[in-house]
């Protein structure tokens, strides 16, 4: 179980430490952020890392996440899966629909 990787763990004793007593989680892959929500849901709120430019597939890995783990936000890298972030395959992500026809990629106003 990802949750139970001494990273994980060790971050909990760090927050005990600091005094911290929640902090966001991000993982990619997603699994491991929802393994360590349901481990310390008490201490960790999740952010659905997805990748946009997998269309669908992005869109209900978030809503999931949201709907059936508790989580409090969505979180999108565009470096990291090498894309704009004015791309239009990133608005269904953000908005939760299956196509988004109202925003044409291009610059951001």
């Amino acid at each position: 179980m990802a949750a139970g990787r001494p990273h994980l763990t060790g971050a909990i004793a760090q927050m005990d430490e600091y005094g911290i007593e929640k902090t966001l989680i991000a993982t990619y892959p997603l699994e491991e952020s929802i393994a360590a929500v349901e481990r310390w849901p008490e201490r960790l709120l999740g952010a659905a890392w997805v990748n946009p430019m997998e269309g669908e597939k992005a869109v209900r890995e978030a809503r999931d996440a949201i709907k059936n783990h508790g989580f409090k936000a969505v979180k999108l890298h565009p470096l990291f899966h090498a894309y704009l972030p004015n791309e239009a395959a990133v608005f269904p992500v953000g908005t939760g629909e299956r196509s988004h026809r109202s925003r044409p990629a291009g610059p951001v106003p």
